[in-house]
């Protein structure tokens, strides 16, 4: 047992352990995926005190020996904060460390025998590490193509910017637009949707560098690794659907819509490497020095990749905002406002695979067909002292979805009328403990595993109401379901 590991990766990253020191060192990393991650966190840290690395690097595995698979130049090259660490994963599913000397001397990877290392500090978080064993990475030499243009709507090109054209196949370049949209299908798996104006750069098949823009990436057929990074954070697909928007003062979000992403950004002062795992439901905002701040909403259409976690600017919108009582870190799960997009089979919550349904064929009652409406989270049926605002930008009609196999609380029952129509949660899922698992259905009427009451009130221009905790405290123990919420304009 190694009596102090972390002196022992200050020296590996230094390059002061003896070859028999590494080996101590590469066989604790090999025993606990918490190893690996301590291991990130630290060599994170020693990159950011030693200052950007400047050039492409090649990790290679000859410490390992060939039963070693190569994780090659996957961050490209240039002014990444960030590069990985030759930390390789064998035949046998195990992480190593790979470690040269003579050969990696070179400029570019500092002087005075001290390298300049960083690592992408997330691809060691999860199950089975599985980010370190991505599909497709690899070095993007010129003439290499990796992505399609499959859409482009109303796209006005920056200055200098050479256009691409519908369908045509790029290899690592720079895309910069000052308006307008843009898909690229990557042969990786991941389908990339850009908003301008936006100023990217394609560095590989799985690797993209963003200086400016709002991005939007899905990732299919289980393929893991796909990374965005920006000027002060990275983020790394775990197969999920994501957004990652760098503003014009250098802060970056990032939305997980589904599935799971891994964050990583640099210490702040003497605050420690924050390296996150996000999940459906949840995001962040990494300040220009790297510092950690919650999202509370995000805004999206009811259909496309648009989406904003900015105050609405839509002159139509009825939900203009919504927000709540936690405060700093307490939450990292924001509230999705989807305008115009209640419906049937429309996701309920941001944490659930849910849906809202008519409870028969008719579907839902045609007045709120069309509404805006919020997805709440439904964790918080167990949060005591909750109080949510709802603001609107018109004189509107607010909805609350309430379940009924709850007590009524005094601020529904004080502020709203039960109008006295019910609607549907097709709940889905997995819950191992209970040995449960839900298939949502498809249509109206289908697979209703519970009803819910519709509450109503009026509300004026730009008025905002405060809404509630779920009742009783007793009640936390039940199998419930927290409240939605919506809102249509009254003319």
């Amino acid at each position: 047992m190694i009596v102090d590991p972390v002196s022992l990766i200050h020296g590996y990253l230094d390059d002061l352990l003896s070859d028999e020191q590494v080996r101590e060192l590469n066989q604790w990393i090999k025993e606990d995926p918490d190893h690996a991650r301590q291991f990130a966190a630290i060599a994170l840290l020693h990159d950011r005190l030693h200052g950007h690395a400047q050039a492409s690097s090649e990790l290679m595995g000859e410490r390992l020996g060939a039963g070693v698979q190569n994780f090659q130049d996957y961050c490209g090259g240039g002014d990444s904060w960030w590069r990985p660490v030759a930390v390789l994963r064998g035949r046998d599913g195990r992480l190593g460390l790979d470690r040269g000397r003579d050969d990696r001397q070179t400029a570019g990877w500092g002087g005075s025998g001290r390298r300049r290392w960083s690592l992408v500090a997330v691809m060691l978080i999860g199950v089975g590490l599985a980010a370190l064993a991505i599909r497709g990475a690899r070095h993007v030499s010129s003439g290499v193509e990796v992505a399609t243009l499959v859409e482009s709507h109303n796209v006005v090109w920056s200055q200098g910017q050479v256009p691409i054209a519908m369908n045509m196949r790029i290899g690592a370049r720079e895309i910069r637009c000052q308006s307008g949209t843009l898909k690229l299908a990557f042969d990786s798996g991941a389908v990339v949707s850009l908003e301008g104006p936006a100023d990217l750069r394609v560095l590989s098949g799985m690797l993209i560098r963003v200086v400016r823009g709002r991005i939007s990436a899905r990732v299919e057929d289980g393929i893991k690794g796909f990374a965005i990074e920006t000027p002060n954070a990275l983020v790394v697909d775990q197969g999920t659907e994501f957004g990652v928007e760098v503003d014009a003062v250098g802060q970056t979000d990032v939305v997980v819509f589904e599935g799971l992403v891994d964050l990583s950004c640099p210490e702040v002062g003497a605050q420690p490497v924050a390296v996150k795992r996000l999940k459906q439901g949840e995001a962040m905002r990494v300040g220009k020095a790297g510092n950690l701040s919650r999202i509370v909403s995000v805004d999206r259409g009811p259909v496309g990749d648009g989406w904003s976690t900015r105050p609405s600017t839509e002159r139509n919108a009825v939900i203009r905002s919504v927000r709540d009582n936690i405060r700093g870190l307490g939450s990292s799960k924001y509230y999705e406002i989807v305008h115009y997009g209640l419906d049937e089979d429309k996701p309920a919550f941001v944490d659930r695979i849910h849906e809202w349904n008519g409870l028969d064929a008719n579907g839902l009652p045609g007045f709120l067909r069309g509404a805006d409406y919020i997805m709440t989270f439904c964790d918080d049926k167990w949060r005591e002292g909750l109080e949510i605002t709802v603001e609107v930008g018109r004189a509107a009609t607010l909805y609350i979805f309430f379940d009924d196999r709850l007590t009524i609380p005094s601020w529904l029952s004080e502020q709203f009328v039960n109008s006295g129509v019910k609607i549907g949660l097709d709940e889905g899922g997995t819950m191992p403990n209970r040995r449960v698992d839900w298939v949502v259905a498809k249509g109206p009427g289908q697979s209703i595993d519970n009803t819910f009451s519709v509450w109503k009130r009026e509300l004026g221009r730009g008025e905002s109401i405060q809404l509630g905790a779920l009742a009783n405290a007793a009640e936390k123990d039940r199998w419930t379901a927290m409240y939605g919420i919506a809102a249509v304009a009254r003319p």
